[in-house]
């Protein structure tokens, strides 16, 4: 999926471009079983082995991941994979195969447009963009229909 985003002036590109990389649900590499990324998933897998079965000593980094993964990772599907992880079944290859497959992959761009859009359209001066009479008559039928199921109820 690709969303290009266009204005006249480029100051509001890194505000959008910003927005977009915090809203975009299924972005590179995430998915609702993934929602921090494939990459953060394994990392997590990796530290809770160590910290939970191997018993060794974590650094504080390592700590907050656990954590932070402890809240994320508890639906079914990570169960799962905990336990093919802690029997071998799974590793690090496998997991970023098995949640790649269904990865969707969206790409922000920004465009800068040379001219205001009215003007591409030729319009008559004093024309402003927006809600005109055109457009009033083209949705007239669906407001009659809606006010008449409202009658009607």
């Amino acid at each position: 999926m690709d969303v290009t985003y266009v204005a006249l002036t480029p100051a509001p590109f890194a505000h959008v471009a910003h927005v977009f990389e915090r809203n975009m649900p299924l972005r590179n590499g995430m998915n609702r079983a993934c929602p921090l990324g494939v990459d953060h998933l394994i990392s997590w897998l990796e530290v809770s082995q160590k910290f939970n079965d191997l018993r060794t000593s974590i650094a504080p980094p390592e700590h907050r991941l656990l954590l932070e993964g402890e809240r994320i990772y508890v639906a079914q599907i990570h169960q799962g994979l905990v336990a093919s992880w802690k029997n071998g079944a799974m590793n690090a290859e496998k997991v970023r195969r098995l949640f790649r497959a269904d990865e969707h992959r969206a790409t922000f761009t920004t465009e800068l447009l040379a001219r205001d859009y009215p003007s591409f359209l030729d319009a008559a001066v004093g024309y402003s963009v927006g809600y005109d009479d055109k457009q009033k008559c083209l949705f007239d039928n669906d407001f009659e229909e809606q006010e008449q199921v409202q009658v009607m109820e």
